[in-house]
């Protein structure tokens, strides 16, 4: 009897090990224990093992289970992110036209952005995201009646707050080959253009492209798209070309992006993404049948390189090439951007700290000579948190005549969630 009650006890205490995540490790030298002092045999002890295992698989199924219960009430559920940058520039423009506006405040709300994203069902969801950031410090003229004689109206300029939509969208996915956005959202052209203000390298200064060729880097229309494996891709969108606004002729502007990943047939290339972008734009409204819109082409090549090379490196080459805004000339514009991380690994106290660079060479009329721009800009950036970074940049414009400076310093803190 003293033998099985033994044998009993020390089973019990095998199972009651279950709970815990070392229990076979823990069961298996009592069991053998058990088998060398002969009270049991080889295979009870093995009948006990078998046991437990089955019970840790059952376990292990059943909270398998939930979490993809939970993982899949997850997915339907209403998400919210966003993020806040406050900034700050000192403006050392000398020229008679330099912008009174908001490069002279000191301290002005960059981005104020909210994301609500929902999946619906497996095959729809949607993206609200309104801006309630005065990012363009709009003024508004009132008129004014005093009340105290004499009588007189007068006019004052005071800001206004709005709020904007930046996304605002319906996504429809079939299948990773089938895929349809329906509503506002970014042309698909380039990399500048797509790469949120949340993620950019400086914090203020819009490559010339994104200011004298597309007119807004966001559009109403309709866009087809499909994924290989995130190392392929590629976006066709048929859009109004009129930015926020209802569409002023019977023709869509037809924009295009092809990105390929070469670590799809060479795994050392790892990090490098190529792409190409091509833009059709029409500009003009239809006055009668007569009158035709004007009709130019927008083309966008870039390369991105985001890899641990002995320390981490983040940079892109992008050129762009076609027409202006306005469709009237021919202009060029070459981007190259670099960040790197020197610290991560070497000096723990500076990790988060990482200097970064840019030249951009831009050209607005590339028949005509000595209107080219060039800009140098040299940075310092500090990520503590991932959600939390400070941005430190000091921009450097060689404009012609060589006599004019527009050199501006610019400071964000950005808080996302």
């Amino acid at each position: 009897m003293k033998k099985y009650l033994k044998a009993a006890f020390i089973i019990l205490l095998a199972m009651l090990c279950i709970n815990n995540m070392f229990s076979q490790t823990v069961a298996d030298p009592l069991l053998d224990k058990l088998v060398e002092k002969g009270i049991i045999e080889s295979y009870e002890a093995q009948e006990v093992r078998n046991d437990i295992s089955k019970v840790l698989k059952a376990q292990f199924d059943e909270e398998k289970k939930k979490e993809e219960e939970q993982k899949k009430q997850d997915k339907y559920k209403l998400k919210t992110s966003g993020y806040l940058q406050i900034m700050y520039t000192l403006d050392e423009s000398t020229t008679p036209t330099a912008h009174p506006g908001k490069y002279r405040d000191p301290i002005y709300i960059r981005r104020a952005r909210v994301s609500f994203r929902q999946q619906i069902t497996d095959w729809i969801g949607f993206n609200i995201t309104p801006e309630f950031g005065r990012s363009a410090e709009p003024y508004e003229t009132t008129s004014v009646i005093t009340s105290t004689a004499p009588v007189r109206r007068t006019s004052v300029v005071s800001r206004v707050p709005y709020i904007d939509f930046k996304g605002a969208y319906i996504d429809l996915t079939f299948h990773d080959f089938v895929n349809f956005r329906i509503g506002q959202f970014n042309q698909p052209f380039g990399f500048e253009n797509v790469f949120s203000s949340a993620k950019k390298i400086f914090p203020n200064d819009s490559v010339q492209f994104m200011r004298d060729v597309l007119p807004s880097d966001y559009d109403v229309g309709i866009q087809y798209s499909f994924n290989y494996k995130k190392m392929l891709s590629l976006q066709v969108a048929a859009l109004n070309g009129t930015t926020h606004q209802r569409e002023t002729n019977n023709k869509k502007d037809i924009s295009a992006k092809f990105v390929f990943e070469p670590r799809m047939f060479f795994e050392f290339l790892k990090g490098i993404e190529l792409s190409f972008s091509y833009y059709d734009r029409y500009l003009g409204e239809i006055v009668t049948t007569t009158v035709t819109p004007k009709n130019g082409q927008h083309y966008n090549a870039y390369l991105k390189f985001e890899r641990e090379l002995f320390i981490p490196i983040f940079l892109t080459l992008e050129y762009v090439w076609g027409k202006n805004a306005a469709l009237t000339y021919d202009v060029k514009n070459l981007v190259a951007t670099l960040e790197i991380k020197p610290f991560e690994k070497i000096l723990p106290l500076l990790k988060g700290l990482s200097p970064s660079f840019r030249y951009e060479s831009w050209d607005p009329n590339i028949n005509t000579s000595n209107n080219e721009l060039e800009v140098y800009t040299v940075g310092l950036n500090y990520y503590p948190h991932k959600s939390v970074r400070f941005l430190l940049d000091y921009r450097m414009p060689k404009e012609k005549p060589s006599d004019i400076t527009n050199n501006r310093l610019n400071f964000m803190a950005q808080v996302s969630f």
